[in-house]
Order: structure tokens, then C-alpha cells, then sequence
């Protein structure tokens, strides 16, 4: 259940501390888009447009307005959605259809989780895979797709290509299910990666 808040809000402001700030990766939530403020959020991504953008719309991503969805759509972003976001949004029936026409929405990569099946990619250059996830005992999904959303941006910021950041990403999502609540502790966490503590 969410409860809109401040979270949920944006205004332009709150960014002109960082404008000389280097960073390079932005990431959107549906939730952000859906409230009025989501137009001045989308205006200031329209004027940061050199900034790669990830965008997860989330299950609420058809109820956002064409017209917002269309803007985000043309600033190129990474989609990173479930299957059935995938099915919403775009129509299809099958994740490579959906895959295939988001991508030709948004002429970029589209990042599809599938539970326990994995995660289908369709990259910006044409490559499409499906990257397997292992089998994980489910004590409870939240933060499943944050974690997943979140680990692909940290491996890709620290130079892995797309496919090895959804492999650690499918790793630390099928942990991130086997307990309950969103966090890891260290040691689970390097045990997702195949690490031990020093």
C-alpha cells in the first residue's frame, strides 16, 4: 500500500543544488510521473536529456496519461518492467512482442522481470536473451524489483555490460525474495554475490 506524500512530489528547486554535480543516471518511478507534479519532473528530465534515464512505471504505469507516458517514451529510457506491466503497456501478449514494441517506443533497452524464469532483455542494438534466474524460497516479494532496478544501475555504473548486471541483478533480487522485508544484510548479500566477508 502506498500513501501519497512529499515523496511522490517534485519540484525543479530541489535539483539546482546539484546542477554541477556529475552524475550520469536517473531513475523514474511511475508513482512520480502519475502526481501533478510528474510535468515538472518530466520538464526538467527534457532539460537533462544527456543523462541516461531508467524508468520503472510499475503496475500503476497504464493509469499514467499518454501524454506523459509519450514524453518519458522519447527521452530514450531504459524500461525496466514486470511481465505484466509489459503486457499493459504495450498491447502484446508475448514478452518479445511487448519487449519489441517498447523498444520501438523508446529506442532503447527494455528490461522485462519474469520471477523465477528470469529476466528478458531487448537491447537498444537488437540483441535479445533471456538471463536465468536461480530458484529462490519465497518469503516475501517486496523490494523485489527495487533491488533488481537497483543492482542493474550500481553494475552498470561500475562498467558491466547489461547482460552481467542482470546476472548479479537476478542474483541479489532472488536473495532480496528469500527474506522478509526489502534488505539484505552483508553477509546475504555477499552470499548473493558468491563472496564471503573479510
Amino acid at each position: 500500500m502506498s500513501c501519497h506524500g512529499a515523496e511522490y512530489t517534485f519540484d525543479k528547486k530541489w535539483m539546482e543544488p546539484f546542477e554541477n554535480t556529475d552524475f550520469d543516471m536517473v531513475y523514474v518511478c511511475g508513482l512520480e510521473i502519475e502526481e501533478p507534479t510528474g510535468l515538472s519532473l518530466i520538464e526538467y528530465l527534457e532539460q537533462h536529456p544527456k543523462r541516461e534515464l531508467f524508468y520503472a512505471p510499475g503496475p500503476r504505469g497504464i493509469q499514467i496519461s499518454r501524454e506523459k507516458t509519450e514524453r518519458i517514451f522519447a527521452l530514450h529510457p531504459i524500461l525496466h518492467i514486470n511481465e505484466s506491466e509489459a503486457f499493459a503497456l504495450s498491447g502484446c501478449s508475448s514478452v518479445t512482442d511487448a519487449a519489441r514494441a517498447l523498444s520501438e517506443r523508446t529506442k532503447n533497452t527494455v528490461v522485462i522481470t519474469l520471477g523465477e524464469q528470469g529476466t528478458y532483455c531487448l537491447e537498444r542494438n537488437g540483441l535479445s536473451y533471456l538471463e536465468p534466474s536461480k530458484p529462490a524460497r519465497v518469503a516475501d516479494t517486496i523490494g523485489a524489483g527495487d533491488s533488481h532496478i537497483g543492482t542493474l544501475m550500481a553494475c552498470l555504473s561500475l562498467g558491466q555490460d547489461m547482460r552481467e548486471a542482470i546476472r548479479t541483478a537476478n542474483r541479489i533480487a532472488a536473495a532480496v525474495v528469500e527474506v522478509q522485508g526489502a534488505s539484505l544484510s552483508e553477509e546475504e548479500f555477499l552470499a548473493a554475490l558468491g563472496q564471503q566477508k573479510r
